[in-house]
């Protein structure tokens, strides 16, 4: 009787145990599933991207052979230093302030840059280059004309 009844419960764990591992392997089963899906998306993504960047490289070449920075994207435009930005704007003896109402930044922006924790985003390097070809005169001129226009 003892023995039935072993053999009985062994049953009856076993398949207790059997379901349970079928619940777990079908969430897993559906884990693996979505990450599959999720791990060819970004393969699509990966692709496109490449392509772009190829498309870029082609046209930012095409871009170089023309001389005229002014014309030129900002991505062909070379990137500006800190130290730079700091002699330029001392020797025109201009404040953070000025230069970020020059530039069209915040002074924290011009801060950063010339601590050089932060570079400056491909966007603003043709104003930095505008800036940089400024004299002494014309920046002290653009300054007062852009108070004059604000009050």
């Amino acid at each position: 009787m003892a023995n039935a009844f072993q053999e009985s419960l062994k049953t009856e764990i076993g398949r207790v145990a059997r379901q349970q591992l079928k619940d777990e392997l079908e969430s897993l089963r559906q884990s693996s599933k979505k990450q599959r899906s999720d791990i060819a998306a970004l393969r699509r993504d990966v692709a496109a991207l490449t392509s772009e960047l190829k498309k870029l490289k082609k046209s930012s070449e095409a871009g170089k052979k023309n001389d005229n920075p002014e014309a030129a994207p900002a991505s062909v435009l070379r990137p500006v230093s800190a130290e730079e930005l700091v002699r330029h704007r001392e020797a025109l003896q201009l404040t953070q302030l000025e230069v970020s109402l020059l530039i069209g930044v915040s002074s924290q922006t011009i801060y950063k840059w010339e601590g050089g924790n932060v570079a400056p985003r491909a966007r603003h390097l043709p104003l930095i280059h505008q800036f940089l070809k400024l004299g002494k005169r014309a920046a002290k001129h653009r300054l007062e004309e852009m108070a004059s226009a604000g009050g």
